[in-house]
């Protein structure tokens, strides 16, 4: 199962967003996100791929809900 993490950061009334670099979405707006690695708490992996997305170091105070959207068909 593929499990994706990241933040919704908010300093003086505006959200951090990041322009995409990957091919299929390239130069579209998102939040900081990415793949969860083995062993990481949902916590530990967004907060790490904010930073590694933004240079932004967060510390998360709470967790949206979890969708799963299942592509097979």
């Amino acid at each position: 199962m593929e499990i994706i993490v990241g933040t919704i950061t908010m300093k003086e009334n505006k959200i951090l967003m990041v322009k995409e670099a990957k091919e299929e979405c390239y130069g579209k707006w998102s939040l900081p996100a990415g793949h969860l690695e083995k062993n990481e708490t949902i916590f530990e992996g967004a907060e790490r791929e904010t930073l590694e997305e933004t240079g932004c170091k967060v510390e998360l105070k709470k967790a949206l809900p979890i969708l799963v959207h299942n592509t097979r068909k």
